[in-house]
């Protein structure tokens, strides 16, 4: 330990020569010649003092350093010119730290990224919202417009109803024969049947008195058959309310007033030619008025039976005799059939023909 001492002795000793030399260089160069030389010349023999001392402590001095206690090894290996083992262990802490660095800025990273999506989440949220709350302001729009229209309607049908009483006021409690024919001479277009006065005499021979087109209606409109059809399944029930109508309206009052009356039906067919698929056409056999040149029809029935492959001449006749057998059990009383064959223009429907014999 006397060698170690000796040995951090001369070390101080050189430093302080160092000094004292730099002290002598700043006194020459303030031209004091004098005690720069004094000072410059002590400055060496302790100089060259020290290194004699370390020169002989040297041998000594290593083998102290090896002995050194823990608390003195840092030290003793800077002295020694070791510093491999605190460059590495600075190393060592310098990668630690990088980790840890790279390792917090990737979780921040993680939770920036989360952040985010609970940013676009949120707003994805609130425009759904909004969307919602738009939705619900058109469909109350809508609303508003439908219940607006429906009490448009309402008041037409009303007006409709209220313009037909006028038209034709308690026809159906009236035994007036003037006052049922002034009624039935003005056209009428009631919800359930339309009606026309015609020029014709005498449309049947024999029959002399005063004839009316009707038009049965379905839905407040017209009947009109599908192309390269007869029937018309889903207007059925339509066709019965409008005929039960038609009966109490029409035909009841002129039969309390004791007139006589006869109902025929005349169907109807454009000339295009049936190709395609059309209803099968059951085997039987009808009673047709035959038509004339004139327009007119002879009183006589003639036997007609559809053929099996149905044509467009057989359409009008068909047509006619399924509504027949729709609205004879209504009215109660025998319908004849008139001819009428297919015709550019002509409607695809079937005409009711009143005549009265007033």
């Amino acid at each position: 330990m006397g060698s170690m001492s000796g040995f951090n002795a001369a070390i101080i000793v050189v430093f302080a020569s160092i000094g004292l030399i730099a002290l002598a260089l700043g006194l020459l160069a303030r031209a004091y010649s004098t005690g720069a030389l004094v000072t410059g010349m002590a400055a060496l023999l302790a100089l060259t003092t020290a290194s004699t001392w370390i020169a002989l402590a040297w041998p000594e001095a290593q083998s102290t350093i090896a002995d050194a206690p823990a608390a003195d090894k840092p030290i003793a290996a800077i002295i020694s010119g070791d510093l491999q083992t605190l460059l590495e262990q600075e190393k060592r802490e310098g990668d630690q730290a990088r980790r840890e660095l790279a390792s917090a800025k990737q979780k921040a990273a993680a939770l920036e990224t989360e952040a985010g999506r609970l940013t676009a989440d949120r707003d994805a949220e609130k425009a759904r919202s909004n969307q919602a709350e738009r939705d619900v302001v058109v469909a109350r729009t809508k609303a508003a417009e439908l219940e607006k229209k429906i009490a448009e309607l309402e008041a037409i049908i009303n007006g409709a109803n209220a313009a037909t009483a006028t038209r034709l006021p308690a026809i159906a409690a009236s035994s007036d024969n003037k006052t049922l024919r002034s009624k039935l001479n003005i056209p009428l277009n009631t919800p359930f049947y339309s009606s026309k006065r015609l020029t014709e005499p005498q449309l049947v021979a024999g029959l002399k008195g005063s004839w009316y087109v009707m038009r049965l209606k379905r839905g407040n409109g017209p009947m009109v058959f599908a192309d390269r059809k007869f029937e018309i399944p889903d207007a059925v029930q339509e066709i019965e309310t409008s005929t039960r109508a038609f009966q109490n309206e029409v035909m009841a009052p002129l039969a309390a007033a004791g007139v006589r009356t006869q109902v025929f039906l005349r169907g109807g067919a454009d000339d295009r030619r049936v190709a395609g698929a059309a209803d099968a056409v059951a085997s039987r056999e009808l009673m047709i008025l035959p038509r004339l040149t004139d327009g007119t029809y002879v009183p006589a029935p003639a036997r007609r039976s559809p053929a099996k492959t149905l044509t467009n001449n057989d359409l009008p006749n068909l047509r006619a005799d399924w509504l027949r057998q729709r609205i004879a059990r209504i009215l109660q009383i025998n319908i004849g059939l008139l001819e009428n064959p297919p015709a550019r223009g002509r409607e695809r429907t079937v005409e009711l023909l009143l005549f009265v014999a007033w």
